[in-house]
Formats: structure tokens, C-alpha cells, sequence
């Protein structure tokens, strides 16, 4: 459960930070 919301979040904080 945990796991799927921190992989959204890093989803977008990729596309927001655009780190690699």
C-alpha cells in the first residue's frame, strides 16, 4: 500500500524536479 503511493510521488517529483 505504502509502496504504490511513494511510487506516485516520486513519479511527480521527477517530473517536477526532473531529476534523473
Amino acid at each position: 500500500m505504502g509502496t504504490d503511493m511513494l511510487k506516485c510521488i516520486n513519479y511527480s517529483w521527477r517530473l517536477f524536479f526532473g531529476e534523473d
